[in-house]
């Protein structure tokens, strides 16, 4: 609630604490699957503060753990697609750190391992929704540091435009292809699924 709002503070406060109860978990259960990720969801969390914020350093450093969470869950898990996506995020996420920073090789690097997982899901999963939503941001994020970014758009952009005729209720999907229309524009967030 305090993210929505706008409240920072507020939200960098309570991300932290339930950050720091997820550590202790991960502690007192040895490091499962579920524990693993749930920190990888808090690490987010931060990180979406910090990044808000202009703290760089500070999302750089979650979302890089995260990352690392989220490979560690893939190699243990086989790859499921959960895990998979939860990795495409994290690498996103740091992405878009990297890009702010004016890394474009880290950027580049990252996206198009991100872009490559977001292909094997819409091929595993048989074109979700949300497989292919998630296939339209990496394609933006690919092009935005990419130096022939056209193909990639129209691409991204073919991909939204069926998102839309099928559900032209989810506005997501209709600022994604504002954005894949921009010669400008940087790629929506992709939000990390909360762990029920």
């Amino acid at each position: 609630v305090a993210r929505v709002q706008g409240d920072w503070k507020q939200a960098g406060a309570v991300y932290g604490e339930s950050l720091a109860l997820r550590r202790q978990l991960v502690e007192r259960l040895g490091g499962t699957p579920e524990t693993l990720r749930d920190l990888s969801v808090s690490l987010y969390n931060v990180g979406q503060v910090a990044q808000a914020q202009g703290d760089w350093n500070q999302a750089s450093a979650v979302y890089g753990e995260s990352l690392a969470l989220s490979r560690r869950l893939v190699e243990r898990l086989g790859g499921t697609p959960e895990a998979l996506r939860d990795l495409s995020i994290s690498l996103g996420n740091v992405g878009q750190v990297a890009q702010a920073q004016g890394d474009w090789k880290q950027a580049s690097a990252v996206y198009g391992e991100s872009l490559l997982l977001s292909r094997q899901l819409v091929e595993r999963l048989r074109s979700t929704p949300e497989a292919l939503e998630d296939l339209g941001i990496s394609l933006l994020n690919v092009a935005s540091v990419s130096t022939d970014a056209s193909a990639l758009k129209a691409e991204g952009r073919a991909i939204v435009k069926s998102l839309i005729r099928r559900h032209s209720e989810i506005p997501r999907y209709t600022e994604l292809l504002a954005a894949l229309e921009d010669d400008n524009s940087s790629a929506p967030k992709t939000e990390l699924d909360s762990p029920t």
